[in-house]
């Protein structure tokens, strides 16, 4: 009993606040007023669709390293494991692995979801999107709104890291 009171459950929030002081790791936090810094030129409706999400967070672990790929893989994985998350998506193939949970009240109600993907040729990415009762019909809504996104800011931010592309 003693143990399980001092033991510490490992979430992903924790995960990224390890990982973002890991040299290894590329870590960024985006809003989505960053993204879409064209905001003025989003409809009424679709500018409401994202006041639904508040960040995105991205880790990156580009390794050729493919054992400490899989262990983060499987850290993430287990994480995701717990009672707190539901998986909404995985796939296993040759080209690599890749799943997707969400933690909320339920499918309608999301706070959060994570998507974690693995190759043998980029590495490891680890996706979170925050924000405030998220169902899946809004967020496909608003990943569609991607066509619309301000691509030169990802494309100057990302020329910062140009080993990651």
């Amino acid at each position: 009993m003693l143990f399980s009171a001092c033991s510490k459950k490992e979430s992903i929030q924790t995960y990224f606040v390890e990982k973002h002081e890991d040299i290894d790791f590329t870590s960024f936090d985006l809003s989505a007023k960053t993204l879409f810094s064209n905001m003025e030129e989003l409809t009424q409706e679709e500018r409401k669709k994202l006041e639904n999400i508040s960040k995105l967070n991205v880790l990156i672990l580009k390794s050729d390293e493919n054992e400490k790929v899989d262990q983060e893989y499987a850290k993430v994985s287990s994480i995701l494991g717990q009672k707190d998350y539901s998986s909404l998506l995985s796939a296993n193939s040759e080209m690599g692995s890749m799943m997707m949970n969400i933690k909320g009240d339920d499918v309608n109600n999301i706070n959060e979801l994570v998507f974690v993907g693995k190759n043998d040729d980029f590495g490891l990415i680890v996706a979170r999107v925050l924000g405030k009762q998220i169902n899946p019909n809004n967020f496909y809504q608003t990943l569609k709104l991607t066509e619309k996104m301000d691509t030169e800011v990802l494309e100057n931010f990302a020329g910062q890291f140009g080993d990651i592309q």
